[in-house]
């Protein structure tokens, strides 16, 4: 006897089951998309605002976003496209959906894939009366959209949001981005975009003078920091007061009269 399922049953059966796959496969893609970009804007809001943060932290900050997005993929995505789908768990599903089927379909399946010889003319009639329930089936109708629709929404939304924020702040919003998914970064914070600093990197001969230009676009700025890294000395950190104010900017200078070895530096406010 023949044990593959009647091909006017499976052939219903098995575009419901694209659909509901198809589902999966978007719903789960969107919340992943959503909770990376959700998570990718909180770290770079705890940046904005707690800034500056020692890296250790930032790094585990970048874990958690990590391991949480992985969760939500496993969860949501990986889960529920790993698990198998019956034509006679599929059929079981429709039916509690549509009491009034009387389990004729899965009954159907059932028998046909046991494989016993029994009655020919019951599972017959069982044939028909279960293609006659599958003739209006519709799987856009059965497996609806709407959770989709709204997962898609929310990654629309989340993304439109950072969009958004790169289009009105591209130089503040770059930095967080950046800070954010390399947390070993030296790029300065949102608020390094407000510092001209002169002459940057630089290499003299040992012994001749160094001088440093600063300016920050807050003409209020009472007082700098200065933050030198010196090589096999750690950091030193002393104030550095303001000038003057030129167009709008503040303006400090840092002197050096004679440059004995190599070091880096940077400049803080607030």
């Amino acid at each position: 006897m023949n044990t593959n399922p009647p091909p006017e049953l499976a052939a219903p059966l098995e575009e419901l089951r694209r659909r509901i796959r198809r589902m999966q496969s978007v719903r789960g893609i969107a919340v992943l998309v959503t909770a990376s970009i959700g998570g990718l804007l909180v770290l770079m809001a705890l940046d904005h605002l707690f800034a500056p943060r020692a890296s250790s932290v930032r790094v585990l900050l970048l874990a958690g976003w990590l391991a949480a997005v992985c969760a939500v993929g496993w969860r949501w995505l990986v889960q529920p496209l790993r698990s198998r789908i019956s034509l006679v768990r599929l059929a079981r599903w429709l039916e509690t959906r549509h009491p009034e089927l009387e389990e004729r379909i899965s009954t159907c399946l059932e028998l046909s894939a046991e494989g016993r010889e029994s009655s020919r003319a019951l599972l017959e009639d069982l044939r028909v009366s279960a293609q006659a329930d599958l003739q209006g089936l519709d799987p856009s109708f059965e497996v609806s959209a709407k959770p989709v629709r709204w997962a898609l929404g929310t990654a629309a939304v989340l993304g439109g949001v950072l969009l958004l924020l790169l289009t009105v702040y591209p130089r503040e919003v770059g930095r967080l981005l950046v800070r954010a998914v390399a947390p070993f970064s030296d790029s300065g914070n949102a608020g390094a975009v407000r510092f001209v600093i002169e002459p940057g990197d630089l290499e003299v001969l040992a012994g001749d003078g160094i001088r440093i230009a600063i300016r920050y676009s807050d003409p209020d700025a009472a007082e700098w920091v200065r933050v030198r890294e010196v090589e096999g000395q750690g950091r030193i950190e002393e104030p550095l007061p303001v000038r003057g104010v030129e167009e709008g900017q503040s303006r400090c200078e840092y002197h050096l009269s004679g440059a004995k070895r190599s070091f880096r530096y940077a400049a803080r406010v607030g």
